[in-house]
């Protein structure tokens, strides 16, 4: 009888390894890039018999006469370096090697993806707790200046909660237990927000946003705000309240705008994830600077109220901008888009997003857009774009030539943020009236021919930016500065929207996806645009597009 029990949890042992694909290592296990497999103990030795990891804190509340299962990986908060940038696995198409101080062979809490780390929080085998004191203990060490306003002594309550909650098999939602953090720009209930701005300096809100709201209902531990620059008017994150926040790769360099701080955490491993913004690409640009993945959703899919635009403001949802999430996987786009999208209290109708598509690459039309004229990438962005194209062909995707043009969507989209941010940034041109109900109709001439044009394909592969990111400048407008792109050409800092104002302009669902490295060494990024609602379906390429360029989980 011993010996079937024995048999028996052996198979359950392979079969729970046959379908965690996410966790399969992709590193030279025998390398300074390696991570534990699953079932692994702290020395990377398979554990007994199947026994699986068990997180201490589970392991102590379940008593002694329970302690006999071998014990899980033991995490050492110490050997490794939490400054910005750490890496210890294979990253955006090159090895990134640990820096001095990495414990190569230990994957601590806070390397988790989002999902990853859901999961084995509801398998026990790691406790909220655990991860909140991760979290906490790299944005106190990080140099990157990302994380402005923390909430600790809550989050660690909340962390309390939650874990006994977990083991009395009481699950808040799909998000239990997970830190993540928020743009200074959202309102967050008894939790200084800012956006950036010197007038808000002291400004507590009294309630959350609806959209913090519903990820803090879905389990979630809020564990702080992220720099963005003065009510987020700018393509390079800094202010005078928190000064500049630097990029991971390159601390020289911009980590976008103008959800740089937002992107920067993620991408140092400082939170699960976090809620951002995005009204002319303030997700996408910096996740395309930073190696992230970002979700620009379908207008209107996700609660935007309580985003701090004016002093006074966030009491409606402005025209075109988004909240959305900024993530280290495809695969929590999709997660954390679940928790956010969905009906309003107070309409009479009901949201339902359709399914993906296409379920296999061979069913996928594609067109791509490698450049344009008003925004020529370089060339780390246009080799980039090519790879990613031959990759999706060789996969059997179909790649379709064509597309409308871009600058009737540019015109009618710069208008139409000129007359949006007008309270915000009164320095900037004046809009009149009657431009911007003709940049309204011209908007809405074009959405309907990208409608139809999406009936002939599925999804647009396009450039996030034409540029990778690029040494500091915070001199005068942004949209005035001049940009000097590694291959020598220059640029005006008003290109840098070009490619992510067609999604906003016209509603669409689109995602900044990693794809590589440039040959300095900086994260490459290209955009999935999708036709309104189909924004599954761009979390799928988003997915299958990174698994192919080697930068997925």
């Amino acid at each position: 009888m011993a010996d079937r029990r024995r048999g028996r949890r052996h198979r359950d042992v392979r079969a729970r390894r046959s379908v965690r694909p996410v966790q399969r290592v992709r590193a030279d296990l025998s390398g300074p890039g390696a991570r534990n497999r699953p079932g692994d103990d702290d020395r990377g030795r398979p554990l007994g018999c199947g026994a699986r990891p068990v997180s201490r804190w589970f392991a102590a509340r379940r008593g002694p006469r329970r302690q006999r299962a071998v014990p899980g990986p033991r995490f050492d908060h110490r050997a490794r370096d939490h400054r910005a940038g750490c890496r210890a696995h294979e990253r955006h198409g090159r090895a990134i090697r640990p820096r001095a101080g990495c414990g190569a062979g230990v994957t601590a809490p806070a390397e988790l993806t989002a999902s990853e780390a859901a999961a084995a929080i509801r398998r026990k085998e790691l406790s909220s707790k655990e991860l909140v004191e991760d979290f906490l203990a790299r944005i106190g060490e990080s140099a990157v200046n990302a994380v402005v306003t923390l909430d600790a002594g809550r989050a660690r309550d909340r962390a309390a909660e939650l874990d006994d909650a977990a083991f009395r098999g009481d699950w808040q939602g799909p998000l239990h237990g997970l830190p993540f953090t928020v743009k200074d720009a959202i309102a967050t209930a008894d939790v200084r927000t800012t956006s950036g701005a010197a007038e808000l300096r002291d400004h507590v809100p009294a309630r959350d946003a609806t959209a913090v709201a519903k990820l803090r209902r879905a389990g979630g531990i809020l564990l702080g705000k992220t720099n963005t620059p003065a009510w987020c008017g700018d393509v390079e994150t800094h202010n005078e309240l928190f000064g500049t926040t630097r990029n991971p790769w390159a601390p020289e360099r911009t980590s976008g705008g103008s959800s740089g701080g937002s992107a920067a955490a993620v991408a140092t491993n400082l939170s699960a994830f976090d809620l951002a913004t995005d009204i002319g690409g303030s997700l996408r640009i910096p996740s395309a600077f930073c190696g992230t993945f970002a979700l620009k959703p379908t207008f209107g899919i996700v609660p935007a109220d309580g985003y701090l635009d004016t002093a006074g403001g966030g009491e409606y949802q402005l025209d075109m901008n988004v909240f959305g999430p900024i993530t280290r996987s495809a695969a929590d786009l999709r997660l954390v888009l679940e928790v956010l999208a969905g009906t309003p209290a107070d309409a009479a109708w009901r949201l339902e997003l359709p399914e993906p598509r296409w379920t296999n690459l061979s069913e996928l039309r594609v067109a791509v857009w490698p450049g344009d004229r008003l925004a020529p990438p370089d060339r780390d962005i246009a080799a980039a774009l090519d790879r990613v194209a031959g990759l999706l062909d060789s996969a059997g995707a179909r790649l379709v030539e064509g597309h409308p043009a871009l600058g009737p969507v540019h015109d009618a989209f710069l208008t139409c943020l000129r007359a949006e941010t007008a309270l915000s940034h009164p320095e900037g041109p004046p809009v009149d009236t009657r431009d911007w109900l003709r940049a309204l109709r011209a908007r809405a001439r074009q959405r309907a021919l990208w409608t139809e044009w999406f009936d002939t394909v599925d999804l647009l592969l396009c450039p996030v930016t034409p540029v990778v990111a690029f040494p500091h400048d915070q001199r005068g407008a942004s949209r005035e500065r001049e940009i000097v792109a590694p291959d020598g050409s220059v640029r005006l800092g008003s290109s840098l929207t070009v490619w992510t104002g067609i999604a906003s302009s016209l509603y669409l669902p689109a995602a900044a996806v990693p794809v590589g490295a440039s040959a300095d060494g900086l994260p490459v990024a290209v955009q999935v645009i999708g036709p309104r609602m189909a924004d599954r379906s761009v979390i799928r390429a988003a997915e299958a597009i990174s698994l192919l360029a080697g930068t997925g989980r």
